[in-house]
């Protein structure tokens, strides 16, 4: 096992939007090369990013390579665990500042 923890890739996006699934699955890909060169057994999605036309996400070892489909459950689980977040802090009572 290497003693690399985390992995980090991105690009910028395709013009045409539509190309940027098969952007995205590339760059997994080639992720998944560099982990299997250092060792890992798989990846894991950790972090997803997307601004200004640039696309970053980080892996972590896993069981088994990452595809485009983990990544898409990744996201969707974020998304559900911010929401569920954000509903927390609006359930709990504003605190004042004593500045």
């Amino acid at each position: 096992m290497s003693s690399a923890y985390l992995i980090c890739h991105g690009d910028r996006l395709p013009v045409d939007g539509h190309k940027a699934p098969a952007l995205i699955a590339e760059l997994i890909d080639e992720v998944n090369a560099e982990a299997g060169r250092i060792g890992w057994g798989g990846t894991a999605f950790s972090r997803f990013s997307s601004a200004d036309g640039y696309v970053q996400f980080d892996v972590v070892p896993g069981e088994t390579p990452a595809t485009i489909e983990d990544l898409r459950l990744f996201r969707e689980a974020e998304k559900k665990r911010r929401a569920e977040e954000a509903a927390k802090r609006a359930e709990q009572p504003e605190q004042g500042s004593f500045i």
